[in-house]
């Protein structure tokens, strides 16, 4: 599945509790913002995006085949390059992680909460 602004809003709204999160769409991973949004369209190869960010050819690939995460260094290089803030990258990466972390449910399972009262009284 590409990237459309479509899914990005439904991705989004789905998030802020708007509407239901449909079960369908997979986390958006700033890689493939990258891609859809910059490189395909600009047509700039990942060699050429790699160029102008001083960065190695090898990130650019990996990011853009979201098999590498998102960091703070690379989102500034981005943002001096194509304008679009550190926030909007390391977001979707925050967003990602969150979507995709593999032991949520046996930390979830490992934790004794403190009862609600108590919790309420915690600043």
């Amino acid at each position: 599945m590409t990237f459309t602004l479509t899914r990005m809003i439904r991705v989004m709204a789905s998030k802020n509790n708007y509407m239901t999160k449909d079960p369908d769409l997979k986390p958006i991973h700033p890689g493939e913002i990258l891609r859809t949004e910059f490189l395909e369209p600009l047509k700039i190869s990942p060699a050429e995006l790699a160029e102008r960010l001083k960065v190695e050819e090898l990130i650019i690939k990996e990011l853009v085949a979201e098999k590498r995460s998102m960091d703070v260094e690379l989102a500034y290089r981005l943002f001096y390059c194509f304008g679009v803030s550190v926030q909007f990258w390391l977001n979707f990466q925050r967003d990602y992680d969150l979507e995709t972390y593999p032991r949520q449910a046996e930390i979830k399972n490992q934790i004794k909460p403190y009862p609600k009262a108590e919790r309420a009284n915690i600043r």
